[in-house]
């Protein structure tokens, strides 16, 4: 849970919408992912159910039930097709600003971002956003630090894959890395209204379950406690 504490960020700047972004260099190829996707699979929470689908979203036939592959799915009888659910797919980072010399996590900030619009107006989060249909998750989780908050990010791991949609226009899936800043100015924009760096003993309401997992992992890790992955993958990805 949130500590309920006043907020006490070290860096808060007002929604800007002219907010010329500088170009982000592209995350370097790491060491093997090894098991961490897997076990980060393993998480989950209250899940809010999508409606399903009455019409085949290819030729507009109403749909039926039909046992398909172990369950009941939605099948379309003029094209003679299953109908399978695709998940919304979401990224974001957790971009770390070192602070001090000290071993542990209160010794470091993280960056968090003001919801400007409903739902949970007004509490905190990370910077993230669906993923496009023509980019990669690490390309989205790129985009959107730098819509939001006019900074530049390099991707340094992968800190967990979270799963459970939390509201009705939520995602699905939320893949969550780990990032250091390496420039920009600060401004806020897009759908959020402040952007701040927090020491994790004085974090604001925060806006998700999932923004809590992805900081706890976050603590876990910088305390010795959980190993992050290493991202491999898109050695070519640059956003400007």
């Amino acid at each position: 849970m949130a500590r309920d504490r006043p907020d006490r960020p070290s860096l808060v700047v007002a929604n800007r919408r002219d907010h010329p972004g500088p170009g982000i260099p592209g995350p370097g190829a790491g060491d093997r992912l090894g098991l961490a996707c897997a076990a980060a699979l393993r998480r989950s929470f209250r899940v809010s159910r999508a409606p399903e689908l009455d019409y085949c979203p290819a030729c507009g036939h109403p749909l039926q039930d039909r046992e398909a592959f172990g369950r009941v799915r939605r099948y379309c009888p003029a094209c003679d097709q299953i109908i399978f659910r695709e998940h919304k797919v979401a990224a974001g980072v957790l971009v770390e600003l070192p602070r001090g010399d000290g071993p542990t996590g209160e010794d470091q900030q993280v960056l968090l971002v003001r919801r400007r619009l409903q739902p949970r107006q007004g509490t905190w989060t990370f910077p993230a956003g669906f993923v496009d249909f023509d980019e990669s998750p690490a390309e989205a989780a790129l985009r959107e630090c730098l819509e939001e908050t006019g900074l530049a990010v390099e991707i340094t791991g992968l800190l967990d894959v979270i799963a459970g949609r939390e509201h009705e226009h939520g995602a699905d899936i939320i893949i969550v890395y780990c990032a250091r800043l390496v420039g920009g100015e600060p401004q806020a924009a897009d759908d959020v209204d402040r952007v701040a760096f927090f020491p994790l003993d004085a974090l604001p309401p925060l806006a998700f379950h999932a923004t809590q997992v992805a900081l706890d992992k976050w603590r876990d890790s910088r305390m010795g406690g959980a190993e992050t992955g290493r991202y491999i993958g898109d050695s070519e990805v640059t956003a400007s």
